[in-house]
């Protein structure tokens, strides 16, 4: 036993042995405090920042680390520095030191803080980190006539002096950072949001030209209060003839829902991108620009924040920049709407994105749409927006939800197949600022379908104490011309189809003020068999064949109108009828009188024919008499 034992514990003895003689003899190799200082020097030169770095330390197993590193901020910002971190961490080629190199093939930065800020015009505190650094200096001259002249030149500042020569290889082939945390503060939209938990490695840097450069990311963000995980992962290949960066496998995954991109970046920033996904929520992407309220206001997050944040991150593009994409994606939600594949194309020129939605499989239909959209502004064209057999309950329930909470009395109250053409535009990526300035025109279509106690009707149910209008109304065809803009909707022409009743409308809802718009009709035309059930006062909008049309102008709130019953076509009925009376027996009076004066007419032409023959025979008495005498 004893034998085994001293087996084991003499070449561990040596080991250690051999270690304690390596560590000691590698610190005549390693100048640390050159290293520390030449580190600091060439860094402060390369950042043109003041960089600090408090202490340097050696271990044979984990490197050379430098403790306590600060860069400093920019000036006009916050006085954190702008990046802090705990240690570099060098991690060094171990038999180069034996022949008086460093070599540092990975490079780990450990609990880093960065602190990016932009500015209210739209200028980071790290715009001046790149390029030479330089200086304004005033020059007194002397010009024409002995005239003195003030200019002011800018001139580079001379690069500082290392500390020396220091035998050391910076030939970093990995990058990592280790529990970092990105605090990026938007002075315009008066936001901070912060990315904790950061984890990032890159490698096979100095074998970029023979190998792909692998990256891996991952972090945590903050959303409405609660943390959304974040992960990247890909490969960068490098194609110097072509002068072509390519990222064929990159995956972008936000609380758990991913996104793949193929990517090609060609020289003069022209890059062409195609997305993929399986499953896919737009939500917590769109999370990534939102931002929390600044630390500096203590207050919750104002209205608008998300918009002021994308504008700002999108006015950053470059106008130069150029792309060209496709996109095939299945299983989308975005808010409560959800639609089970997406397939367009895109380009991106000059900050305009141009989009043409081939196809979109949603609610059992169809969806296809073709725009533009100014990213700047966020505001956005389209031209052709068409639906065509899609389940119109959950559609319709799901847009209110999403977009438009001013129509919540509508929700639920549609069931059908439902066809939309229509173009659209507007701006705005929150609410209530989508609905204020949306603005569509178009047609809709609802075939086979029901209304469930439409407000307008049941209020006109409830008056005349009609329960089919109380009740949900069978549905033949719906059609409607309709037009939106400034929160208000223009009914052109809204047709119903319905066995016992034809419904029409047309007129304006007021948003704004959640109101009908006076002016408005609508048009009730009840069959026979129905109005024969109908009150005695609407008896007089009966026609010959038992129809019964009633027009009514919708008042009051959106929510519970009031209907006003218009008598204007009775009326015209009414006294049309009266008129045609009175022609009639006008005409019937002026037949008599005809009649009559050609009856005494002929009864005078009469006895005059019958005088004249009397006297024409007494005349011929006479003569005989007279001839007999």
């Amino acid at each position: 036993m004893n034998k085994y034992v001293k087996w084991v514990t003499i070449p561990i003895g040596a080991f250690l042995a051999l270690i304690i003689i390596v560590s000691l003899s590698l610190y005549f190799f390693l100048p640390l405090n050159k290293i520390k200082d030449f580190a600091a020097a060439k860094l402060s030169e390369q950042l043109h920042r003041n960089v600090k770095i408090e202490g340097v330390s050696f271990n044979l197993f984990s490197g050379i680390k430098l403790k306590g590193l600060t860069i400093s901020n920019r000036k006009g910002y916050d006085d954190r520095p702008f990046i802090s971190a705990s240690a570099i961490e060098l991690r060094y080629a171990f038999w180069p030191l034996f022949k008086g190199k460093i070599i540092i093939p990975e490079a780990t930065l450990v609990k880093p803080q960065i602190v990016i800020e932009k500015s209210r015009g739209g200028e980071f505190n790290f715009s001046d980190m790149f390029g030479p650094e330089v200086k304004t200096v005033s020059v007194t001259k002397r010009g024409r006539k002995g005239k003195q002249i003030k200019e002011v030149r800018v001139i580079p500042l001379e690069k500082s002096k290392s500390a020396g020569p220091v035998p050391i290889d910076l030939i970093v082939n990995t990058f990592t950072i280790k529990q970092g945390k990105i605090v990026y503060i938007d002075y315009a939209a008066g936001s901070e949001n912060d990315l904790k938990d950061l984890n990032v490695q890159v490698s096979n840097i100095t074998l970029a030209l023979l190998t792909p450069v692998k990256v891996k990311a991952s972090a945590t963000g903050t959303y409405q209060g609660k943390d959304v995980p974040l992960s990247l992962s890909g490969s960068i290949n490098i194609d110097l003839p072509s002068q072509t960066i390519k990222v064929p496998d990159l995956v972008l995954s936000v609380a758990g829902e991913s996104l793949a991109a193929n990517i090609q970046v060609r020289k003069g920033n022209n890059i062409n991108l195609s997305l993929s996904s399986e499953k896919l929520a737009l939500d917590p992407f769109l999370a990534i620009f939102a931002s929390a309220p600044s630390k500096e206001k203590k207050t919750k997050a104002a209205a608008g924040s998300l918009t002021q944040s994308l504008k700002s991150t999108f006015s950053s593009i470059p106008k130069d920049l150029a792309i060209s994409g496709s996109a095939d994606l299945k299983n989308i939600t975005l808010a409560q709407l959800s639609m089970d594949s997406l397939r367009l194309s895109l380009g991106l020129k000059k900050q305009v994105l141009s989009f043409d939605i081939k196809e979109i499989r949603a609610y059992s239909g169809k969806l296809s749409a073709k725009g533009v959209f100014n990213l700047p502004a966020l505001s956005y064209n389209i031209g052709e927006f068409n639906l065509s057999g899609l389940t119109a309950t959950k559609l319709t329930n799901d847009v209110i939800d999403s977009f438009l909470p001013d129509l919540l009395d509508m929700k639920g109250k549609v069931e059908g197949k439902l066809d939309v053409s229509l173009s659209v535009k507007g701006s705005g990526v929150e609410m209530p600022a989508v609905f204020d300035n949306l603005s569509a025109s178009g047609i809709v279509l609802l075939s086979d379908g029901r209304l469930k106690r439409i407000k307008s009707l049941e209020s006109i149910g409830e008056k005349y104490n009609l329960n089919m209008l109380k009740q949900d109304l069978l549905v033949r065809g719906l059609r409607a011309e309709v037009a939106l803009a400034n929160k208000r909707l223009d009914v052109k022409k809204l047709s119903i189809q319905n066995t016992d009743v034809q419904i029409l409308f047309s007129g304006g809802l007021d948003f704004t003020k959640g109101v009908y718009i006076g002016g408005n009709r609508l048009t009730l035309k009840f069959s026979p068999e129905v109005a024969k059930d109908l009150p005695h006062e609407l008896s007089i909008f009966k026609d010959e064949k038992g129809l019964t049309s009633v027009d009514f102008e919708l008042q009051g709130p959106l929510a519970k109108p009031i209907p006003i019953p218009k008598f204007e076509k009775p009326i015209e009925a009414a006294i049309g009828k009266l008129k045609v009376k009175i022609e009639a027996k006008k005409v019937e009076i002026e037949t008599k009188v005809d009649a009559e004066k050609k009856r005494l007419e002929e009864e005078a032409k009469q006895k005059a024919e019958e005088s004249a023959k009397q006297l024409k025979e007494d005349a011929k008495s006479k003569v005989k008499e007279i001839f007999k005498f």
